[in-house]
């Protein structure tokens, strides 16, 4: 005999609560880690770095040099990391600072030219929508940087009316199916299910990808 199937319906507006509860439970736990590491592991190796220095002491050499540079570079790159998962500036200052920030570290560093306007935004949002947008700025170039081979990016962030616009065009290679492009995408749709939002690309002008995110606030 066949058992018949039965369906489960879920309410929107449920779904919608249940997956703000797992985004809102992700940024929690990095908030968590970025506050371990950064004032944890960067202030231990900080600790260890004069401990060494100390004991160097009139005995410096290639090797204590080089064993200090060690030091400083890793922890660097902790702080760095703590940055990308919570940035200081994010909470402290807002969104203009803090993806000016995450713009020069990425594409600045991925020696990719690019300009940065924004207007309009003359006070601050609700944490939940600048971690939206902060997080979905970091998927859009990531995917920039990772899958468009691009060599100039046009970022803009504007407020008109009762929304939030952000412009990010690029002039790589276009859409493309891509898995992992993929999942970054969906990463953004899920964050903007959360907010109301919507996002759109299309073909540039600059022959790239011209994606469009609109949040109400």
């Amino acid at each position: 005999h066949k058992r018949a199937g039965i369906g489960i319906l879920i309410h929107p507006e449920e779904q919608q609560k249940g997956l703000s509860a797992v985004i809102q439970a992700q940024e929690d736990e990095r908030k968590r880690i970025a506050k371990d590491l950064h004032d944890g592991i960067v202030q231990q190796l900080g600790g260890l770095k004069l401990g060494l220095q100390n004991i160097f002491s009139g005995k410096e050499n290639e090797e204590t040099d080089k064993a200090v540079k060690i030091l400083d570079d890793s922890a660097d790159e902790l702080r760095e990391l703590s940055h990308q998962m919570m940035p200081r500036s994010l909470g402290e200052l807002g969104l203009i600072p803090s993806i000016n920030d995450m713009l020069e570290n990425s594409l600045g560093n991925a020696s990719i030219e690019f300009q940065f306007e924004h207007f309009g935004i003359n006070s601050r949002f609700s944490e939940k929508i600048e971690i939206a947008i902060y997080r979905i700025s970091q998927e859009l170039i990531n995917n920039v940087i990772k899958h468009s081979k691009a060599t100039k990016v046009n970022f803009q962030l504007f407020k008109t009316g009762s929304n939030l616009i952000l412009i990010v065009e690029d002039n790589g290679k276009g859409l493309e199916n891509n898995k992992k492009r993929g999942i970054g995408l969906m990463n953004i749709s899920s964050r903007l299910d959360t907010i109301n939002g919507k996002v759109n690309f299309e073909p540039s002008p600059e022959s790239g990808t011209l994606a469009t995110v609109k949040i109400p606030v």
